[in-house]
C-alpha cells in the first residue's frame, strides 16, 4: 500500500493483525513493492522490489539529444509543466515541486494542502498552477483544483471521484482533464463552474490541446477497425471528430501537438530506447526528432519560448526478492 510517510508515492509493504487490525510497516525504503507472494510456512515473503532510475532533464530545442542534462531527479510517471519564468513544476514525491533548470536552485509551491498533489499546469498567462489534489478532508477522492503560481487562493473546480491529468486551455480561460470511470475529456471554467464532456470517445492514455485552443488530440481505439488504436483529432467547442489518422509508428507515450499545432509528436522505442517522432497532420512523412541510444521517455514539453525541450527520462529496474521473518 501507499502510506502518508512517503507522500503516497511509493508502494511499501504492511502486516495487518487480524482480528485486530493494527498495522506495521514491514518496508521502509525508497523502492517499490508489489506482486506478494507468501511461503506455506508464513516466515518468508516473495516480491518484486522495483528501483526507479528517472530524471527530468533539458536540452536545446534544436538538438539531437547529445546535450541533454539532467536538472532534477524525478519518478516513473512524473509529469510536469514549464512555467512563464522558465522554471519546470514536477509533481515528483505528489507535491509540487519546481527548479530552475539554468541556476538550479529548487522549491515547492506551498498550496496549503495535504500531500496528494500531481499533474501540474501552469496556464499560459502566468496567473494560475492547476493540478489534482486527493484525501482531501481524508475521503478518497482526486479533483481538479487551481492556485495562484505563488501558491494562495486556493480553488476547488471539480466535485469528481477520481479525475486525472490535468491541462490548462491555450487561452487560460478553462481546464480541461479525464474523468474518472469514463475515460472522456472533461472541460472547467477557469473560475468553476458545470463541467461539460467535450467528446464520447475514450481516451487511450492521456491528450493535448493545440496551440490555437482549437483541436483535441488523443489515441483512442478504433474497434471498426481491428481494435487497433488511431489518433482522433475533434473540435473542442462541437466536441465532432474531425479526423481519424493511423500512427505513423508504434506509439509507447504521451501525444503532444508541435509548436506550431500541425504535427503531433510522440515516443516509439526501438532497441529499448525511446525516441520522440514527428508526425505531420496533413498525411506527409514524419521524422525522428532525438537521437537518443538509452532510456525511455514519459512525459516531454517545449518551453514557452521554444528554445528548450524538458523530458522525463529513464528506467526501472525490478528484481525478485525474498523477506525473511527474523521471528524464531
Amino acid at each position: 500500500m501507499r502510506g502518508a510517510d512517503a507522500n503516497y508515492a511509493r508502494q511499501q509493504i504492511y502486516f495487518v493483525s487480524y482480528p485486530g487490525g493494527h498495522m506495521d510497516a514491514i518496508t521502509r525504503d525508497t523502492n517499490n513493492y508489489s506482486d506478494l507472494s507468501l511461503a506455506a510456512n508464513g516466515q518468508i515473503l516473495a516480491t518484486v522490489l522495483s528501483e526507479e532510475r528517472w530524471n527530468l532533464e533539458v536540452m536545446p530545442a534544436a538538438g539531437n539529444g547529445a546535450d541533454v542534462r539532467p536538472v532534477a531527479a524525478a519518478q516513473m510517471f512524473t509529469n510536469f509543466t514549464w512555467t512563464k519564468d522558465g522554471r519546470l513544476l514536477d509533481d515528483k514525491d505528489n507535491l509540487l515541486n519546481w527548479v530552475d533548470p539554468e541556476t538550479g536552485a529548487k522549491g515547492v509551491v506551498a498550496t496549503g494542502q495535504k500531500p496528494g498533489n500531481g499533474d501540474p499546469w501552469q496556464c499560459a498567462d502566468g496567473n494560475y498552477i492547476v493540478f489534482l489534489h486527493g484525501l482531501q478532508g481524508g475521503e478518497a477522492s482526486i479533483n481538479v483544483w487551481r492556485t495562484d503560481s505563488s501558491g494562495g487562493n486556493l480553488k476547488q473546480l471539480t466535485q469528481d471521484k477520481s479525475d486525472n491529468f490535468t491541462v490548462c486551455a491555450p487561452d487560460s480561460k478553462s481546464v480541461f482533464y479525464l474523468q474518472g470511470g469514463t475515460g472522456y475529456v472533461m472541460q472547467v471554467p477557469i473560475n468553476g463552474g458545470t463541467p461539460r464532456q467535450v467528446s464520447d470517445l475514450n481516451v487511450a492514455g492521456y491528450f493535448d490541446i493545440s496551440p490555437d485552443n482549437r483541436t483535441l488530440a488523443f489515441a483512442t481505439v478504433d474497434h471498426a477497425a481491428g481494435h487497433e488504436e488511431r489518433l482522433a483529432l475533434v473540435s473542442v467547442d462541437s466536441g465532432k471528430l474531425e479526423k481519424k489518422i493511423e500512427f505513423q509508428r508504434t506509439r509507447t507515450g504521451l501525444v503532444h501537438f508541435s509548436r506550431d499545432g500541425k504535427s503531433i509528436v510522440y515516443p516509439i522505442r526501438e532497441n529499448n530506447a525511446d525516441n520522440l517522432w514527428q508526425q505531420p497532420l496533413d498525411g506527409s512523412p514524419g521524422r525522428q526528432l532525438t537521437s537518443f541510444k538509452s532510456e525511455h521517455i514519459w512525459d516531454y514539453h517545449w518551453s514557452p519560448d521554444g528554445t528548450k525541450l524538458a523530458l522525463v527520462r529513464g528506467h526501472t529496474d525490478s528484481d525478485v526478492v525474498l523477506i525473511r521473518s527474523q521471528q524464531p
